[in-house]
């Protein structure tokens, strides 16, 4: 009778033992798609983040080059501006020499 009891209990626990392992993988095989998720979303955002800091960097570059242009085209009217004026300056000085 005891055998028995022991058989039974051995048995229940066994069952028990067998069930646990089954909401255990169930439980892990959720988390592991959880996991994998975000994996994805992280993989998705740093994607994003790359493309949004590789566009920031090209509009800067662009944004660069396109100052240095126009500060150069400035400088080459401010020269030209600059010859302009000295030639007004020598030919009304001639022209002042010339009248005296």
């Amino acid at each position: 009778h005891v055998t028995d009891q022991v058989n039974k209990s051995t048995s229940h626990m066994e069952d028990r033992v067998d069930d646990l392992k089954k909401e255990m993988a169930e439980s892990v095989h959720v988390l592991q798609g959880t996991v994998d998720d975000v994996l994805k979303k992280l993989t998705a955002q740093k994607k994003s983040q790359n493309e949004a800091e590789s566009n920031l960097l090209n509009l800067i570059e662009e944004t660069c080059t396109s100052l240095q242009m126009e500060i150069e085209e400035e400088r080459k009217q401010r020269v030209a501006s600059h010859k302009h004026l000295e030639r007004v300056l020598l030919e009304a000085t001639a022209r002042q020499w010339t009248k005296t």
